[in-house]
């Protein structure tokens, strides 16, 4: 089976079988996301009586846990390592190819919402914005926002339209709190919203971060910047590369 390029869908482990394809086709840059997915997997492989066998430094998983799974869209993807859904399409940050993608689920239909193919940080409408390494995503059904990795900016992509704007971030991997471009992130990873705020886990800052919506001011919720672990309140809390 091709892992590289295929995307996996499952109706309640979308993201976990998304891990799982990733840690085969090496698609993570670092060893312990391999690591988790794969625990991830044995854990849920054992409580179904499946399990997951290391082999020659790669896996051979059997999926033997209970639900369909399919293959939803094999064509136009590499790397796609964040999604999000609003129920009728699958947006995608498609890291391999700079872009972000749709996939309409009762088809399988893919198409670019936004992104030229090449790494750069561009504003502008579909393909002529630029993205580096998207890694992350999150909707609040109008919106998309992006953990923008490579470029160390968050990005909110109108989904009508595909208009691409810079939400914060200076563009240079860093750290400061701010409004806007003025604060900075260290490739950002991961995102998720409320609907009013984002949080964004500034990976190489080790550092939890909110994103006012409606303003674009950036605050640190949680971590010393010190990668370690430590459970604590506000920056005596640490974090490893989350």
């Amino acid at each position: 089976m091709d892992w590289a390029n295929r995307f996996r869908c499952r109706t309640a482990a979308v993201s976990f079988l998304l891990a799982v394809s990733f840690a085969q086709c090496g698609g993570f840059p670092r060893q312990n996301y391999v690591t988790e997915a794969l625990l991830a997997y044995n854990l849920l492989g054992a409580a179904a009586g499946a399990g997951c066998v290391l082999t020659g430094g790669s896996t051979n998983c059997p999926l033997n846990i209970s639900g369909v799974v399919t293959s939803l869209a094999t064509v136009g993807l590499s790397m796609p390592n964040g999604i999000t859904s609003d129920g009728t399409y699958i947006y995608v940050a498609d890291s391999g190819t700079h872009r972000i993608l749709k996939v309409e689920i009762s088809t399988g239909t893919v198409s670019v919402v936004a992104g030229s193919g090449a790494a750069a940080l561009v504003n502008g409408t579909g393909a002529g914005a630029q993205f580096s390494t998207p890694r992350a995503i999150t909707t609040d059904g109008t919106n998309l926002y992006v953990a923008d990795t490579s470029n160390h900016v968050i990005r909110k992509v109108v989904i009508s339209s595909g208009v691409v704007t810079t939400l914060a971030g200076s563009g240079v991997g860093a750290f400061a709190d701010g409004t806007g471009a003025a604060a900075q992130f260290n490739f950002p990873a991961g995102i998720a919203s409320d609907g009013t705020n984002l949080f964004v886990g500034d990976t190489d800052n080790h550092r939890v971060r909110k994103i006012v919506i409606s303003t674009g001011v950036v605050s640190t919720i949680a971590g010393s910047g010190v990668a370690g672990f430590n459970d604590a309140t506000g920056n005596l809390a640490q974090f490893n590369f989350l």
